[in-house]
């Protein structure tokens, strides 16, 4: 997830809170982020969905 701390940096959102508001560790969102972890498509889509992209300006 390439782009996903650029973006999340962007909009004033810390790790933590994503993960908060998602229902995940803070630790899982720092894995996607460095590439520790791989996502499945559902649970980039749920990030998408709950960042507010378009999966055309998405993570990738």
């Amino acid at each position: 997830m390439n782009n996903l701390s650029q973006i999340r940096g962007q909009l004033g959102i810390t790790q933590r809170q994503l993960a908060n508001h998602i229902g995940w560790s803070q630790p899982r969102i720092a894995n996607y982020e460095t590439g520790l972890r791989s996502p499945l498509l559902s649970v980039a889509q749920k990030i998408v969905q709950t960042l507010n992209l378009t999966w055309g300006k998405s993570l990738y």
